[in-house]
């Protein structure tokens, strides 16, 4: 009886520290396991006609944005101050 005793006092600690072990290795963290996934795309080149932020702009003043790189699908250009959009076509390359 003395043996079982005895082995119970040395079993349960190891058996403690696997458990440990374990959870700790399984663990949902946010280690290597997001290596897998994809790189965020490259910032987008935009141009705009006058720059952005320009002042002192004529109101008649042509306006345009363009993607050296890509294609709009649309824009919008609104008042700094909030407002009705200012009506505007975009050209058929989409550039």
């Amino acid at each position: 009886m003395r043996t079982t005793k005895h082995t119970a006092r040395v079993l349960l600690p190891v058996v403690v520290a696997v458990l440990a072990l374990v959870s700790a290795c399984s663990g949902g963290g946010s280690g290597a396991a997001g290596a897998d996934t994809e790189a965020p795309p490259p910032p987008v080149a935009v141009v705009y006609a006058p720059t952005a932020n320009a002042t002192d702009v004529a109101p008649k003043t042509d306006v345009s944005v363009s993607v050296p790189d890509g294609r709009l699908t649309g824009v919008a250009l609104t008042p700094a101050g909030g407002g009705k959009a200012v009506d505007g076509t975009l050209s058929p390359d989409g550039k």
